[in-house]
């Protein structure tokens, strides 16, 4: 028998578990917007003990399917996505801060493939497709003869102060037909080339195995079992991955914390936010991680639809998939618990007797679920923080847009609106003494020319400053400024002068805490 004996059918707590609670009241959840999420949601609630309310009811926790907005009216409790969350994980709005990183840091910002924002890079990229042919694609590492990704989770518990987890569990997700370098003759093969579970699910080659180290999906802790027995330095590469997820929502967190001002300015009430992402991430021959892109709702669904041998496209239950996702929602959920509720812990009962560990073979039931054991005897957390305990004091010099986009939100009254207008930028020129080498005719322009540089940043008939646009403004501020500093050294000089003039603290440091439940890593 496993812990999950009762995992979809909610059956009652201990006494144990009864006198652990002292009172403290289920979590509650309005799962009416959570869309095909509501299947292991249907699994997870009893488990973990919370109680479903019906929509329009407070609670504690608002499920979301896709946006922050899926809802309207939230007054309090905590969303499962945050504002602009889609946005900001748009391939060409990612690329365009992780370009920005590039520039302030070369060194740590180095782990996306060079890409060109078009149409504001259409020269550059222009240039360098008119000599030849483009024929540039990253060299991947093979296993077994099949091109493949990895799926990484993290979980953004806050944008102020940062903080967030990954999932020490992820999937490997292999093409279906027997990796060669690209030619002419085979390029169309998208099966061969792409690793997208979508497009290799549709393959009757899509081979479902429940064995950790076979099938076209697999676990990334087998992988990288077989990956230490063959040599490779195992330990480097997933804190390769770590840091690579860290910066990258450290390059993302600004423009978080703008929508989500926008979203709830200071003197309103509304919900705080956390929300899983789905990272894809390629290896190349060396095992260096590569960012292919952040995925804002990743899936958590407790049945895929793969291509059966039949021909058909059919429903099927992975049960590596749904055992990884359970432990993330589990996990996710402990985090996210308010202070005074009651989560289910993570603590396995005692086997009763004649019971034996069962290894999981078939579809799933609520009682061939396994569960990893710690040596205290309980099932660890899957989610370790990479900031601020790992990777905070590291990434802490490459926050300096965080410290921008405090800027940004107080020098835009709290109208709920993330543009910046001509008039409170020449009052932040102002108050932050930026115009003693600029006229106010000279300010004007500035505005005016940085505004029309990123007109296809803003949305139809928008006028003002994105924040990208501020930061470019900026950037060119204090390249002027401080001329003989390095772009990040200049940037952060400006960004300390603003604070002081505008009577700001920086930033915010420590951990989110208003949660019940600390993950032990």
């Amino acid at each position: 028998m496993s812990e999950e004996m009762d995992v979809s059918n909610g059956s009652p707590p201990s006494l144990e578990e009864l006198e652990q609670t002292k009172g403290a009241k289920p979590v509650t959840i309005d799962t009416s917007c959570c869309g095909d999420n509501i299947d292991i949601l249907k699994i997870m609630m009893p488990y973990m003990r919370w109680k479903q309310v019906d929509p329009g009811y407070p609670c504690d926790i608002y499920w979301h399917n896709d946006t922050f907005l899926d809802q309207t009216g939230i007054m309090s409790g905590q969303v499962n996505r945050f504002p602009g969350s889609r946005e900001i994980c748009q391939k060409v709005n990612l690329c365009r801060w992780l370009i920005q990183m590039q520039s302030l840091y070369p060194e740590e910002f180095n782990f996306s493939p060079k890409t060109y924002l078009l149409p504001e890079q259409y020269e550059e990229f222009a240039a360098e497709v008119r000599p030849r042919t483009l024929n540039t694609y990253i060299h991947t590492y093979i296993f077994p003869s099949f091109k493949f990704d990895l799926r990484i989770h993290a979980v953004i518990r806050s944008v102020s102060p940062l903080e967030f987890y990954i999932c020490d569990e992820g999937q490997v997700r292999l093409a279906t037909v027997p990796y060669t370098k690209p030619t002419a003759e085979n390029i169309h093969m998208t099966t061969m080339h792409l690793t997208n579970f979508m497009v290799n699910a549709k393959s009757q080659s899509y081979v479902l195995c429940d064995e950790d180290n076979e099938g076209s999906q697999r676990l990334v802790t087998s992988v990288l079992k077989t990956l230490e027995k063959e040599g490779y330095d195992t330990k480097l590469l997933w804190q390769n991955i770590e840091l690579l997820v860290a910066k990258t929502l450290t390059a993302m967190a600004p423009q978080m914390l703008v929508d989500y001002h926008a979203a709830i300015p200071d003197d309103q009430n509304g919900p705080t936010c956390f929300h899983i992402v789905g990272f894809d991430i390629l290896l190349r021959d060396n095992l260096e991680p590569v960012l292919l892109e952040v995925n804002h709702n990743p899936s958590i669904r407790v049945f895929d639809t793969v291509m059966r041998p039949t021909g058909k496209m059919e429903k099927a239950f992975a049960v590596k998939s749904f055992n990884m996702r359970r432990k993330l929602l589990r996990d996710t959920m402990l985090l996210v618990t308010p202070k005074g509720r009651y989560s289910r812990p993570r603590r396995r009962p005692q086997p009763q007797q004649g019971d034996t560990d069962k290894k999981v073979t078939g579809p799933y039931t609520p009682d061939n679920v396994e569960v990893e054991k710690n040596e205290e005897g309980e099932d660890k957390s899957s989610l370790i923080q990479l900031v601020p305990k790992l990777y905070g004091k590291r990434l802490q010099p490459c926050r300096t847009l965080e410290r921008i986009a405090e800027i940004f939100i107080a020098s835009v009254p709290s109208t709920g609106s993330a543009y910046m207008s001509r008039s409170e930028f020449k009052d932040f020129v102002k108050k932050c003494q930026l115009d003693k080498n600029m006229s106010s005719s000279e300010v004007d322009k500035f505005f005016c020319a940085t505004e029309q540089a990123n007109l296809h940043l803003n949305p139809k008939g928008t006028s003002g400053l994105s924040f990208f646009a501020f930061v470019s403004a900026c950037t060119e501020v204090a390249a002027a400024e401080y001329p003989s500093l390095s772009s990040a050294e200049q940037l952060s000089s400006f960004a300390e002068n603003c604070e002081r003039l505008l009577g700001l603290p920086g930033l915010k440091t420590g951990t989110f805490s208003n949660g019940s439940f600390t993950p032990d890593r």
